[in-house]
């Protein structure tokens, strides 16, 4: 079974300005699940919309759920993932952070009859901090089956991601992709040894400071 899954931060959709714009890219990659950064729920800065409420209902994704990591602005502040699919389960792990709540999402998601474990992070942007939550995310992660992890990991250099080794990586030294629009190659995807990547792109966003990463992955 092949199914397609991305990550993009949409840094709160510019205040709700680009909700139209980012849903369109969304619909344009089709794929089976999103794991989405920086969304705003009931913040003042995005109109207290719901912003992943909005999203879901104009990319006809019939799935959501958000994840709040912060209180901010008047609501809050965190990640979410849409999909196509039943979430059969969903739980939210506090990770260790310092300038701001990090947080770790997993998602069990059925797809087709097939149980994917999908896990969504945003993680911080100290290093000593940083390395903390790589290693606890690895020690959920690693070891597992059926199992994807996306996010926006931050990093300084692929280096950083030595706990994932054995596991398969997208975005990775000799086969990278530039996903924050100044240089930065710090959102990623990736999976346990049982699920094969077998194609990656970039969706090159118009409406965030982030691109969107993509993969097929076989299960």
């Amino acid at each position: 079974m092949r199914i397609r899954v991305a990550t993009y931060n949409v840094r709160n959709t510019d205040g709700g300005k680009s909700l139209d714009g980012i849903a369109e890219e969304l619909r344009g990659i089709n794929a089976d699940i999103i794991g989405l950064q920086e969304l705003d729920r009931g913040v003042d800065r995005s109109g207290n919309a719901d912003l992943l409420a909005e999203l879901s209902k104009k990319s006809g994704y019939a799935n959501a759920r958000f994840c709040r990591s912060i209180f901010f602005g008047g609501g809050e502040y965190g990640t979410g993932i849409l999909t196509r699919h039943k979430i059969v389960e969903f739980s939210v792990k506090r990770l260790p952070s310092a300038e701001e709540m990090r947080i770790l999402t997993r998602f069990d998601i059925d797809v087709d009859g097939t149980l994917i474990r999908f896990f969504n992070t945003h993680l911080s942007l100290e290093k000593a901090c940083r390395k903390v939550q790589l290693d606890l995310l690895a020690k959920d992660f690693c070891g597992g089956s059926s199992s994807v992890l996306v996010g926006d990991f931050n990093i300084d250099s692929f280096a950083e991601l030595e706990p994932f080794m054995g596991n398969n990586i997208a975005n990775f030294e000799g086969h990278s992709y530039t996903t924050f629009k100044t240089g930065g190659k710090i959102d990623n995807i990736i999976t346990t040894p049982d699920i094969d990547i077998s194609n990656v792109f970039l969706s090159e966003s118009v409406y965030s400071d982030h691109n969107m990463l993509v993969a097929d992955l076989d299960i």
